[in-house]
C-alpha cells in the first residue's frame, strides 16, 4: 500500500502545495485518496477590475464591492487565502496606463500559480505598446484549464524556456492578441486542448492544427490572410469568419477531419468551395454565409 498515502492529511496537504502545478495535478488523480484531499481543499474565486480614476490605480474586487486601492493591497487579499486553498478561478479587467502595472500582474500570477489556478481571465485594454506579455517568464502553469486573455501579447522569452507547457489546458480563448508569430509554438505546448478561440488576432500567421487528437471545437475571426492547415481528427465544429478586403481569397491549405459535424466559413467575396475540403461532407452542416 502506497505509504504516502497513510499521512496525516495535514502533512499530504503540504506535500501537494510545495509539488509543481502539474505534478500536484496529476496526484490528484493517483488514488482515491489523494482525489478526495485535493477535492477537500477550499477554494476562491477573485473578480478584480483595474481602472484609473482621478490617475490613481484602483483594484475593485466586485464580488464583494470591495475597493483595494494599491496593487501591495490586492496581494494581500491572496495571502489571506495562503494556507491549503485553492484559488480556482481569477479574472482580471482594465486599463494599463504604465509599465509598472505589468510587473504587478506578474506577481499575481505568479501568486496565483502555487494555488493551482484553474481558470484564468485577463481582459486588458491597453494604453501601453507593447501591451502586457503573457505569460510571466519562469512560471508553472501546469494547472490551467481555462485561459482567456484579451488584449495580451504572448511573450516570445517565455515560450523558449524549457518546460513551458499547459499540460492540462482544455480552452484557450485570446482575442485582439498579438500572437507574435507563435502560435504553433503556443499550440504546441497544449497538447490536451478542446477548444480554441482567436478572435481579429495580429500575426497569426500560418496556422497549423494537426495531430491534436482531443480538439473539438475551433473558432477563428481574422481580417489578414493567413494560411491554415487543419487536420483534427476529432474536430466536431469548425467556425471561421475573415473579414478581408473584397477582393481577398482565403488561402485555406486543407481541411481534413473525420469527424467534422459543422462547418461555417464566411468571409466578403464567399470565393470557398468544396475543394479545399478533404473531410468527406455527407451529413456534415455547411453554411457559407454571406
Amino acid at each position: 500500500m502506497d505509504r504516502i498515502s497513510q499521512l496525516p492529511e495535514s502533512i499530504m496537504q503540504q506535500i501537494l502545495f510545495r509539488l509543481p502545478a502539474q505534478d500536484a495535478v496529476r496526484m490528484s488523480f493517483l488514488s482515491t485518496t489523494w482525489k478526495s484531499l485535493w477535492n477537500s481543499l477550499p477554494v476562491s474565486e477573485f473578480n478584480f477590475y483595474m481602472e484609473s480614476e482621478d490617475g490613481l490605480d484602483r483594484k475593485r474586487k466586485r464580488s464583494e464591492e470591495e475597493s483595494v486601492t494599491s496593487e501591495d493591497e490586492s496581494l494581500r487579499v491572496l495571502h489571506q487565502h495562503e494556507d491549503q486553498k485553492r484559488i480556482v478561478h481569477f479574472r482580471l479587467r482594465g486599463t494599463l496606463h504604465k509599465k509598472e502595472q505589468a510587473s504587478e500582474i506578474d506577481r499575481w500570477i505568479k501568486l496565483l500559480i502555487k494555488h493551482y489556478v484553474q481558470v484564468l481571465e485577463l481582459y486588458m485594454s491597453n494604453k501601453l505598446i507593447p501591451g502586457y506579455s503573457f505569460p510571466p517568464a519562469s512560471s508553472d502553469l501546469g494547472s490551467l484549464v481555462v485561459l482567456r486573455l484579451s488584449s495580451c501579447d504572448i511573450s516570445k522569452e517565455a515560450l523558449k524556456q524549457e518546460g513551458m507547457r499547459f499540460s492540462c489546458l482544455k480552452q484557450l480563448s485570446l482575442s485582439y492578441a498579438d500572437l507574435n508569430g507563435l502560435t504553433n509554438e503556443l499550440l504546441s505546448r497544449c497538447p490536451s486542448i478542446e477548444n480554441l478561440t482567436l478572435y481579429l488576432c495580429e500575426n497569426l500567421k500560418d496556422l497549423q492544427l494537426c495531430g491534436f487528437s482531443k480538439l473539438k471545437n475551433v473558432y477563428l475571426v481574422t481580417i489578414r490572410v493567413y494560411s491554415y492547415k487543419i487536420e483534427a481528427s476529432n474536430l466536431q465544429t469548425l467556425r471561421y469568419y475573415n473579414f478581408l478586403p473584397q477582393k481577398s481569397q482565403l488561402d485555406l491549405e486543407a481541411i481534413n477531419c473525420s469527424n467534422l459535424k459543422e462547418l461555417i466559413m464566411e468571409t466578403p467575396s464567399g470565393e470557398i468551395s468544396l475543394q479545399y475540403i478533404e473531410t468527406p461532407t455527407q451529413g456534415i452542416n455547411i453554411e457559407f454565409p454571406r
